[in-house]
């Protein structure tokens, strides 16, 4: 059985898509000390499951802030005209893409379920354990969250 990513393999997988779509890049960071979607307030998260044999969820999670950051670097947008709805989509296109690249590192073929976003602090997701990286990128201080669990 393949073993999860380790957080310097997320790490490296996650800076790779970001950098390459928006000129962001990230390094590993101080870890969590609980998944972000319990934090107070709650960070931005969307979930996406991959089915099968040995069901997986990617996780991809940013500070409010960071969100912000993120969204308009993939719109390439000034903050002014950035909407709400454009976080979620930011989001949950990041989790699609780092979905496939853990499908490829992890050698899974299963499909892609469809990403989700957790609407508030204290939402379940349904793992116990999750294989994480806390990143941020540089000064911009945007926090950012990956993770896969079994």
């Amino acid at each position: 059985m393949t073993e999860l990513p380790s957080p310097e393999a997320l790490a490296k997988l996650v800076s790779g898509v970001t950098n390459t779509m928006f000129g962001m890049s990230f390094s590993l960071s101080e870890p969590l000390k609980d998944a972000p979607w319990t934090n107070s307030p709650a960070w931005h998260t969307a979930v996406l499951p991959i089915g099968g044999p040995r069901p997986l969820t990617i996780a991809v999670s940013s500070d409010h802030a960071g969100a912000q950051a993120l969204s308009c670097a993939m719109f390439s947008i000034p903050l002014e005209e950035l909407e709400d709805s454009m976080i979620d989509d930011s989001l949950s296109e990041l989790a699609n893409i780092v979905a496939g690249q853990v499908k490829a590192m992890m050698g899974v073929n299963h499909a892609l379920g469809l990403p989700r976003m957790l609407a508030a602090s204290g939402a379940q997701v349904g793992h116990d354990g999750w294989r994480s990286a806390t990143m941020r990128s540089g000064s911009a201080e945007v926090h950012f969250w990956v993770a896969v669990g079994e």
